[in-house]
């Protein structure tokens, strides 16, 4: 979809643009384009009118030592005779982030790949229609720690050639839900007792 020189480019203009971000924010406000891959006289409609992109991470600490990230992406619709389409997800991945746990999980009708520093995925399809979201875009991590990541949406709109929308903030971070364990029966009944004779003393 793209060539390694144009996704370094991509790269470093996305780490550049996220030393500037905050920690964690609602995704997208308005995204910013990119110049469209391949020919630079291709004609590409970089309007952005009406694209609303929206992404959730739910980011699971699935083993002690890993973390599950699972991406949903959402578009909605600008109710208007614009076809925007999503047919391409990239996640630039935090340089400390930590190898990749196998490999990715990806939507149907998606293929994905991950490496040190990108995971991608790519439809020959529609792909994600306006209207719609789509999860399934999932790999793990040997850490534990929620990575900082930025990412670029390759969209098409109208049916013509794809071009990347890179985000301009970061995704909201569904955390894990962690149960408290609750302290055992006899635990409780010791505690109880301690009470009664503390306030047994103050009399």
């Amino acid at each position: 979809m793209v060539t390694p020189l144009y996704r370094c480019i991509v790269a470093f203009v996305l780490f550049m643009v996220g030393g500037v971000l905050p920690a964690s924010a609602a995704l997208m406000v308005a995204p910013l384009p990119l110049a469209p891959a391949g020919d630079p006289g291709a004609s590409v409609d970089h309007d952005l009118t009406g694209l609303a992109i929206h992404l959730t991470l739910d980011a699971t600490q699935s083993t002690p030592a890993t973390t599950h990230l699972a991406y949903d992406v959402a578009l909605a619709d600008d109710a208007t005779a614009t076809a925007w389409a999503v047919v391409g997800f990239t996640v630039i991945r935090a340089w400390n982030e930590g190898a990749a746990v196998g490999g990715p999980e990806s939507p149907t009708a998606w293929s994905g790949a991950v490496d040190a520093h990108f995971a991608d995925w790519a439809t020959a399809g529609a792909g994600l229609v306006e209207g719609d979201h789509l999860g399934g875009f999932a790999y793990t991590i040997a850490t534990t720690a929620v990575p900082s990541q930025l990412f670029v949406y390759w969209v098409t709109k109208n049916g013509a050639d794809p071009f990347p929308v890179l985000s301009n903030d970061l995704p909201l971070v569904v955390p894990a839900v962690v149960p408290v364990p609750e302290p055992a029966s006899w635990t409780l009944i010791a505690a109880a007792i301690a009470l009664l004779g503390a306030a047994r003393r103050r009399v």
